[in-house]
């Protein structure tokens, strides 16, 4: 049963070693692209409410 729970933790650590790997590689692109989605929102909010872009 001890084995067993070594296992399991190793599993675990592998998977968030890898959710990290990826958070890692993806922060600095959906950093840029949240920030431009952002800007683009602040200038469109104000000149296009109501025309049906959004």
């Amino acid at each position: 049963m001890g084995s067993h729970m070594i296992i399991e933790e190793r599993k675990v650590s592998k998977a968030a070693v890898e959710e990290r790997r990826m958070l890692v590689n993806a922060t600095s692109v959906e950093r840029w692209a949240i920030s431009l989605m952002i800007t683009r929102g602040r200038k469109t909010s104000v000149s296009t409410v109501g025309s049906g872009d959004i």
